[in-house]
């Protein structure tokens, strides 16, 4: 029952994830934010990255993406509010991508 809970929890919630090692920060164009990037490597063969968007006037941090990455990550801002992350777009104040959950029908 107790592992249930936590793979769960594991699955949706972002804050069972660890911080990772960080790799390159991206500022927005105009300043507002910056992109940090995080690696993530388990004791087998995989790599994960996760992205995190820290506004600069609030010092609010949140994360808005998390993939399975075996290459360097090809992320860069394409507007002031608005990053493109491999193949995906994403606004920083309303997406999200986690294959966690996108994967597995959970979104």
């Amino acid at each position: 029952m107790i592992s249930a809970v936590f793979w769960s929890s594991w699955m949706v919630n972002p804050n069972f994830l660890p911080q990772g090692h960080p790799g390159q920060t991206v500022h927005s164009p105009n300043g507002d934010f910056k992109a940090q990037v995080y690696h993530m490597s388990g004791f087998i063969d995989y790599k994960n990255v996760r992205v995190d968007i820290i506004n600069n006037e609030t010092k609010k941090k949140e994360m808005i993406y998390y993939n399975y990455v075996d290459k360097s990550l090809d992320i860069m801002w394409v507007g002031d509010d608005t990053l493109k992350i491999e193949e995906k777009y994403l606004q920083v104040d309303k997406d999200k991508f986690n294959y966690r959950t996108e994967y597995r029908g959970l979104e």
